[in-house]
């Protein structure tokens, strides 16, 4: 058997799939919503599909989807997972860190000795994704889960206090990973 490769590639915003509406009016009418999104993308498809021969007989397909996530938004819902339940009352923190003249660094630019703040992920929840933590230098201090937050006229971070559990392998997981001395 042949094996080939084909790539396509279809550019644009990704569509959240949508119901089909109704409209009262002279009589019903059902309509697709998301109509003229769905034609661009067939079009796109088929475009890019001319200068390909026809498949015949069985084909295996391995689909991989790039989608862009903010990553304010990413760390905001990793924090929802360090909250512990639904009905949790725990609020984000917010720090404006440049008031205390305090600067945000790349870790590995960060001193612990230094007025400086950084962000570093560590294992927290076991069998999930590691949790970004927001690192305070002068004196060494683990903030929270968290994310900086850059507004026009001034920086802050917005973190999640950890409870003492989660904050104890987050500790060993800094240690372990940056040799931190706390």
């Amino acid at each position: 058997m042949r094996e080939r490769v084909a790539a396509f590639i279809i550019n644009g915003n990704p569509v959240a799939k949508a119901r089909a509406r109704l409209r009262y009016g002279n009589g019903k009418r059902f309509f697709d919503i998301q109509h003229k999104e769905k034609i661009e993308q067939r079009i796109n498809l088929i475009e890019q599909m001319v200068t390909n021969e026809k498949f015949i007989g069985p084909c295996y397909m391995d689909i991989t989807f790039f989608m862009p996530i903010h990553p304010s938004r990413f760390c905001e819902n990793l924090m929802k997972s360090l909250k512990g339940g639904r009905l949790a009352q725990r609020k984000n923190e917010r720090w404006n860190f440049t008031k205390d003249n305090f600067e945000a660094v790349p870790y590995y630019d960060f001193y612990q000795e230094k007025s400086q703040l950084t962000i570093f992920p560590a294992s927290v929840l076991e069998q999930s994704l590691d949790v970004p933590l927001i690192i305070k230098g002068n004196p060494l201090e683990i903030l929270g889960s968290g994310f900086i937050e850059d507004n026009l006229d001034y920086m802050q971070a917005v973190f999640l206090k950890l409870d003492q559990k989660k904050f104890d392998k987050a500790k060993k997981s800094l240690t372990e990973r940056l040799d931190l001395k706390f």
